[in-house]
């Protein structure tokens, strides 16, 4: 029966994702220009910008200075996630460890990966601990009037012994509902 669950609920999920998008900005192909200044490239609709730093193709990464924001807009929708795959790991100089004071939403970092969550068509965090540098970005896009998919704590698949499985709903509007009997 868990197995049947865990195989419906992530068709559930698969369906709702059709939804949503993801924007993918690394510099090899969105880059902010080499001199220092404040920084914005567009994709699709959605526009990183910084109010201090650099990113070119040449650096490799999108450089948010000290004590200085890095915005995340949409035009096309509502923002549910921002995940940053920074230079290096947590609190460290360069890290997703040094951005705080997210305008909405939650913001998390677990190696060099932060990760904000919510709903907003507009965020900005600070880089407040030290300068940040971000090799790519991806923000996941809904458009505006659906939800946005419910997440899961444990990955759909086969397991062969019980599991306990927690449904989120990410941007905090509408419900989840889920049966265990088909």
């Amino acid at each position: 029966m868990r197995k049947l669950l865990l195989s419906i609920l992530s068709l559930f999920a698969f369906a709702l994702v059709a939804n949503a998008a993801e924007i993918t900005f690394t510099t090899a192909e969105s880059a902010w220009t080499s001199t220092a200044g404040a920084q914005t490239v567009t994709k699709d609709g959605v526009t990183i910008s910084t109010t201090q730093g650099v990113g070119g193709a040449t650096e490799g990464h999108y450089r948010v200075y000290k004590n200085q924001t890095f915005t995340v807009s949409s035009t096309v929708g509502t923002i549910q996630k921002i995940e940053m795959t920074c230079t290096v790991s947590g609190t460290a100089k360069y890290g997703p460890g040094c951005y705080a004071n997210p305008t909405a939403g939650t913001y998390t970092y677990e190696e060099k990966v932060g990760t904000w969550i919510g709903s907003a068509t507009e965020v900005t965090l600070t880089a407040s601990s030290n300068q940040v540098r971000m090799v790519k970005v991806v923000v996941t896009v809904v458009s505006d009037g659906s939800l946005a998919a419910p997440t899961f704590s444990v990955a759909g698949g086969t397991y062969y012994q019980a599991k306990t499985v927690e449904i989120a709903n990410a941007n905090g509007s509408g419900k989840v509902y889920y049966t265990t009997n088909g």
